[in-house]
């Protein structure tokens, strides 16, 4: 059961990586802004809501190590661990509702621009938060 639980939790980990790639995909599309272009989004806005499975998978799996296969890291570690997954799945459900406003279009080149800008800052700030995640879930002996 150990290493099923390994499995699923490596796997989400690796799934959520792809996540650390958001603010260069936005530099990209925004230099090739036209109507025709318009399909990423929508192929983005599936990401996300599999990025949220995979939190749910990454939230559960990590709950299974830590109760039943692990001597027990500090409590501190398990809150700032448990609240970066939280900010980082908030973020992820913020992108994802923008992404649905974009979907639905009716938008000059100008706002559609503002919108795109504010989804390379959320995407900016989550690639950020999952690095900090990163570090904090490799390093459990930091808040000894």
């Amino acid at each position: 059961m150990y290493l099923f639980i390994i499995f699923v939790h490596v796997l989400s980990a690796v799934s959520l990586g792809g996540f650390l790639a958001y603010p260069f995909i936005w530099n990209s599309f925004l230099s090739q802004l036209n109507k025709d272009i318009l399909v990423v989004p929508k192929v983005i806005m599936s990401y996300t809501r599999f990025g949220h499975y995979a939190l749910v998978l990454l939230l559960f799996s990590g709950a299974c190590l830590v109760i039943y296969y692990s001597t027990y890291p500090s409590v501190l570690w398990v809150v700032i661990a448990t609240a970066l997954l939280f900010l980082i799945g908030g973020l992820l459900g913020m992108i994802h509702k923008k992404l649905k406003g974009i979907n639905l279009g009716g938008f000059s080149d100008k706002e559609l621009i503002v919108k795109l800008l504010s989804l390379k800052r959320d995407s900016i700030i989550m690639s950020l938060l999952m690095l900090v995640a990163i570090f904090i879930m490799t390093n459990r002996s930091l808040f000894s």
